[in-house]
């Protein structure tokens, strides 16, 4: 939650934090503006069953708030229940069913529109992964095969959803909405501790822990890149005289996996260069920017070369 405090460290009022999620916190008895204590919450709201814990809570982007539990007397059962901005509670689903899993081989996300995700994996060691989603009343499962860790999930601004884990052949694996499992990233070995973000742009950072022993683990990453360079400006001479040099520069959005190369149409790399054309009439030039996952974005300019 987000809180904000005057001069003397005192909560202040809740404020509107975008996208239609408001926040509120407690004012204190000292703020002369402030309600009494305890007055900024609503009055306790039941969620029907008897439960043996609570495993996870989450609220979306929008003021969804989904509750991930455990069912009575079996730690590995579990449920699910969402709020809707305004609404209650719904009643439990047995969103996770039992089996052998541990309560750590779980993890929640929502989506924009109040579609949730979990990935789940069955058993320690080499489990069965699945990522199930609810869409409305709809559940919808995925098999991704079997994992070292539970896929964690994630949603962009979109609504589409990504899911992450490591694999028992040593690669990091990934799927993007409805598309199929891929390799992310090959040969890391033995994975734990994996960690996945996106910005709001659909592009995400990779986190895990390689290595066989606790005392001796690497922290690696790796860029989740979908998104094709942004040029925010090509420079070009609208004329240019024949056989003098004119100079051209292109400006790309920092950001993503970043350049790898920048390529003109007459033979030159880099960001800026400088060329000469041989003859007058009119010439075009292109640019080329491709990025370290191989995305490209191409940009033109024409160019008048008199004589």
């Amino acid at each position: 939650m987000i809180q904000r405090r005057d001069r003397r460290g005192r909560l202040g009022a809740g404020h509107d934090v975008g996208r239609d999620v408001h926040s509120y916190v407690l004012r204190g008895a000292g703020n002369r503006r402030g309600d009494a204590a305890g007055r900024a919450f609503g009055a306790p709201e039941p969620i029907a069953g008897t439960y043996y814990g609570i495993d996870q809570l989450r609220v979306g982007a929008r003021g969804h708030v989904v509750l991930l539990g455990q069912a009575l007397g079996n730690a590995t059962g579990g449920f699910l229940s969402v709020r809707r901005p305004g609404g209650t509670f719904t009643a439990p689903s047995g969103f996770l069913g039992a089996g052998p899993g541990d309560l750590d081989e779980r993890t929640v996300s929502v989506g924009p529109n109040g579609d949730v995700a979990v990935g789940l994996r069955d058993g320690i060691g080499a489990g069965a992964a699945t990522v199930r989603r609810a869409i409305g009343e709809m559940l919808v499962d995925r098999a991704v095969g079997p994992a070292l860790e539970a896929p964690r999930t994630v949603y962009d601004e979109h609504g589409v959803l990504m899911a992450f884990w490591p694999g028992t052949d040593g690669a990091l694996h990934y799927l993007r909405g409805a598309g199929p499992s891929q390799v992310g990233v090959a040969r890391e070995g033995r994975v734990r501790g994996t960690a996945f973000a996106l910005d709001a742009a659909g592009d995400g950072i990779a986190v895990w822990l390689r290595g066989a022993h606790d005392a001796n683990r690497e922290i690696r990453s790796a860029i989740y890149d979908v998104n094709p360079p942004k040029i925010d400006a090509l420079v070009a001479p609208s004329r240019q005289r024949a056989g003098h040099a004119g100079r051209f520069a292109v400006v790309v959005a920092e950001g993503g996996s970043g350049v790898k190369r920048i390529e003109w149409s007459f033979g030159a790399r880099g960001a800026t260069v400088r060329h000469v054309f041989a003859r007058p009439g009119r010439h075009m030039v292109r640019v080329r920017v491709v990025d370290a996952v191989g995305h490209a974005t191409v940009a033109r300019r024409g160019v008048r070369v008199t004589r």
